[in-house]
């Protein structure tokens, strides 16, 4: 997480533990992940408050293999584009109250993201980072999912055009009706995102 004095939300130690979480979910697999890193607003230093705390890793293995060992210990979220010719997989563990988001791709993918995200964080000032924060915690504070949503997936097509980003309604649209496709019943977190 880059130095800067806008005093993010999060505090380290916490990012360590949920480290340890998520590499103590990997040692009971049967499958290899390479080079856990943290993404998202956290490698940014723009989190609020209410950010989750994101990691990717990467693998070789392929998708139902990845399904078939980290669904036995973390809720699976869906399967979601990473580049505009690949897809990445998104699973979430609770870690004291917070979420802990992991997004499973491919090696070179997760090379890329890590260029984007390297590539941002040298050309954001703490300005910029201030601001960002600023925006963020003021559409939270007025309950503005939408917006805070439609502005996050903006920061993200900015800092990492390499990889594909959609605001959350769309992704929840469309799980929704791959579960109803498939006859499944709909999990609470989705349902929950639909009555928004």
């Amino acid at each position: 997480m880059p130095e800067t004095d806008t005093n993010p939300w999060i505090d380290p130690s916490e990012i360590r533990r949920a480290e340890r979480k998520l590499k103590a979910v990997f040692q009971k697999c049967n499958i290899g992940f390479e080079n856990l890193v943290v993404v998202g607003s956290v490698a940014l230093g723009i989190e609020i408050r209410s950010s989750d705390i994101d990691f990717a890793v990467g693998t070789s293995h392929v998708k139902e293999e990845v399904l078939s060992q980290l669904s036995q210990w973390m809720e699976f979220r869906g399967e979601r584009p990473a580049t505009p010719t690949s897809t990445r997989l998104l699973f979430c563990i609770m870690d004291e109250g917070r979420h802990i988001d992991l997004n499973v791709m491919s090696v070179n993918d997760l090379k890329l993201l890590q260029a984007n995200l390297y590539a941002a964080a040298a050309q954001l000032s703490i300005q910029d980072r201030k601001l960002i924060i600023r925006r963020k915690t003021e559409l939270r504070d007025k309950k503005r999912e939408r917006e805070l949503d439609e502005y996050k997936t903006e920061l993200y097509r900015r800092f990492c055009p390499s990889f594909v980003w959609s605001p959350d309604d769309e992704i929840v649209k469309a799980l929704a009706e791959e579960f109803s496709r498939r006859g499944d019943p709909i999990p609470d977190w989705l349902a929950k995102k639909l009555a928004r």
